[in-house]
């Protein structure tokens, strides 16, 4: 609650006499406010500071009559984060806390399914089908030797950390297909409305072919269902589209199982 200042008068009266003397001062007041409040990646308070990590935090502006407004802000910050995240939520996503599975959206709190910064993948190169090192549930595989996959590269191809996915060719020729496949457990969701998922990708200046496409499905012996097509006239920059599985796997007669893909 907000205080103003306070015009105070002072009346001072002598018993042994019936004079008596006044004076008027200002008295100022500071304010005191705490509240909880959210962010994405970074908050700026009300007096310009800007901070990146959840905690209590402390700042000061003038209030109405320009005395001190001391205000304690218990914050939480969320981040958008890095790659692959397959989650349950109940309102559209705003951003996430990857470091622990906490996710912050509108003030929801988000169960988690499966979460992949491929930080922890082992720096390899892949030209042949095989299970990705260091990142649980991954495979890759091609259409001819010439297609590969590099779990690190330059600073081009990651978007924070030191790791990505980069699907490309080791020379030119024909047309290579690349894919990677995740596998989830995502059995205790069969009946879930609201199972989403979401990512980060680039696009580097490739030519658009209706494969350059995510494809889910309930399980790992179901019809594959197009979700997702990923070239777009923004090419060069890093996307994150938003996937609705439930809605998808709902119009293919499919349910979330112990091997959706």
């Amino acid at each position: 609650m907000n205080t103003k200042n306070a015009l105070i008068t002072l009346i001072l009266t002598c018993l042994a006499s019936t004079s008596f003397a006044f004076t008027t001062g200002e008295i100022c007041l500071e304010t005191d406010t705490t509240f909880s409040d959210t962010a994405c990646d970074s908050y700026t308070s009300p007096s310009g500071k800007i901070w990146t990590t959840s905690g209590t935090r402390n700042d000061t502006i003038p209030n109405a009559m320009g005395c001190d407004s001391v205000m304690t802000i218990h914050l939480t910050i969320g981040y958008t984060g890095d790659d692959v995240l397959f989650m349950e939520i109940s309102n559209e996503i705003t951003c996430y806390d990857g470091s622990n599975g906490a996710i912050t959206a509108n003030m929801y709190v988000i169960d988690t399914i499966s979460f992949d910064d491929f930080e922890s993948a082992a720096a390899n190169t892949y030209d042949s089908a095989d299970t990705i090192a260091g990142i649980q549930g991954w495979s890759y595989n091609n259409s001819d030797s010439r297609g590969r996959l590099r779990t690190t590269s330059s600073a081009t191809y990651y978007r924070s950390g030191s790791k990505s996915l980069v699907l490309d060719v080791k020379n030119s020729g024909s047309y290579v297909y690349n894919e990677v496949i995740k596998e989830v457990d995502a059995s205790s969701y069969a009946s879930s409305t609201d199972l989403k998922l979401t990512f980060w990708y680039k696009n580097i200046s490739d030519e658009a072919h209706e494969e350059d496409s995510v494809w889910i499905r309930g399980s790992n012996t179901d019809t594959w269902i197009p979700a997702f097509f990923w070239h777009s006239k923004y090419t060069n920059y890093w996307l994150n589209p938003v996937i609705d599985v439930s809605a998808l796997l709902s119009g293919a007669g499919q349910t979330a199982s112990s091997t959706f893909q």
